[in-house]
This record gives structure tokens, C-alpha cells and sequence, in this order.
């Protein structure tokens, strides 16, 4: 049996593990440091206080009683921004993939439920959609549509749950049709472009040129019918 005597009793290799003088839970405090309870991470002096039924600050008074009160555990995780989606439209038989970003306010872990029981899913397709629905990232794959189909439009729905069982759900859609969905613009062809310009503004210069020399035409004469009926007047 192993004592608090820095020597290694039990020949295990290890110095008083499991006695006063080690920190056995690594908080950084051992039983002489004054950790109420050296099996508890979460436990030890300066910690905060949470509603647990705990004394998490080792300071012999448990949560309400605690004077600024104790932190609570019961907060619901939130979904930042819905279901984010690679693509919300995708052909026959192709996939794209999903996510959801959630924040706990305890810090706790979040474990994670993508639904696949979508009635147009199980009923008319028989066909499983989602990749890992344990996961936080997945893969969702579309069903293989009759060419004459019209598209489908498929609910996804995720329920994420911290540790102590609170949870919090969202559902979005996807759309499915029977040919691929165009993910890109089409690019403008910059040199053509700049070609037709060019040529739509010389055009507009070769027009202006036309204007002004039909102007000359007309002015001449008139010019000449006006010097004609100055002279007359002298």
C-alpha cells in the first residue's frame, strides 16, 4: 500500500500515487494544497462554483448557499446560423455536406442526432441520406430520381444535447433534381467584351464624323447665299 512517504511502497514505478502529497485528478492542487476532493478535476480551491451539489471551490459551502451564489449547469446549447449547407440544390444521386455550429455555455461536450427518417425518404425512395448521423460535419445523399421527376424537396433535421440532457433542434430543406445543378456563373469572355465596346464606340465616332461632314454640306451654301445678300445691300 502506497503512503505518503515519497517512496514507491507498492514497487509500481510511481511515487505516492493516490496519497496527500500527489495531485491524483492534474487541477494543479493535492489534498495539501487543500483539494476538497483530489478525484475531481473540477474540484479544487479558487474554482468556480457551479449547481451541482458540489463543493467545487473547496471552501465547505455547496452552491446556493455560496455567497455570489453558483454558476448554472441547466443552460440549453445554442445553434449559431442553422444548418450550413455546401449546396441547398443538388442533382439525382449526388451529395453535399452539412454542419452546424453550437455554443454551450458550460463548456460541455455535444453529442449530435441528423435525422433520416424524412417520409419522402423512407417511403417513396427507401434510400439513407445522411453519411455519420452522429457526427457535427456530414455528407447528404441524394436519391436517384426518374428522369421525368419534377425535383424533390427533402427536410434535414438535427438535434444536438450537452451532457445533463439539454437540447436544442433545427430543421432546413434541400432541394433534389433528376440532372446536376450548375454551382458556377458563367464567365464573360473579358477580350470580346473589350472588342465590342471598341467596335460599338468607333461606330458611334464614325456616325458623329458622318453628322459633321453632312453639316459642312449644308453650311457652305448658306455661308455663300449671305455674303451674296451683304453685297446686294452695299
Amino acid at each position: 500500500m502506497e503512503k505518503p512517504d515519497q517512496k514507491d511502497n507498492d514497487c509500481d514505478g510511481m511515487v505516492d500515487e493516490g496519497t496527500s502529497f500527489v495531485d491524483d485528478d492534474g487541477d494543479g492542487f493535492s489534498e495539501l494544497d487543500l483539494d476538497c476532493d483530489d478525484d475531481d478535476p473540477n474540484s479544487f480551491p479558487g474554482a468556480p462554483e457551479y449547481c451541482d451539489e458540489k463543493d467545487n471551490n473547496c471552501n465547505f459551502i455547496n452552491d446556493s448557499a455560496e455567497p455570489g451564489g453558483c454558476i448554472d449547469t441547466t443552460s440549453q446549447p445554442i445553434i449559431i446560423g442553422g444548418i450550413q449547407m455546401n449546396q441547398t440544390a443538388i442533382g439525382s444521386g449526388e451529395s453535399t455536406t452539412m454542419t452546424v455550429f453550437v455554443f454551450e455555455e458550460d463548456g460541455q461536450t455535444i453529442t449530435y442526432d441528423w435525422s433520416q427518417e424524412d417520409s419522402k425518404l423512407q417511403e417513396d425512395f427507401e434510400h439513407v441520406a445522411v453519411s455519420s448521423p452522429t457526427a457535427q460535419n456530414i455528407t447528404w445523399t441524394a436519391p436517384t430520381l426518374p428522369e421525368e421527376s419534377p425535383g424533390y424537396r427533402f427536410t434535414v433535421t438535427v438535434i444536438v444535447e450537452d451532457e445533463d440532457g439539454n437540447q436544442a433542434w433545427i430543421d432546413d430543406e434541400v432541394w433534389v433534381y433528376p440532372t446536376s445543378v450548375a454551382t458556377e456563373f458563367e464567365q464573360v469572355d473579358a477580350a470580346a467584351a473589350a472588342a465590342a465596346a471598341a467596335e460599338s464606340e468607333n461606330g458611334c465616332s464614325s456616325s458623329s464624323s458622318e453628322s459633321a461632314e453632312t453639316a459642312a454640306l449644308f453650311a457652305v451654301p448658306f455661308f455663300g447665299l449671305l455674303a451674296l445678300a451683304r453685297r446686294r445691300n452695299d
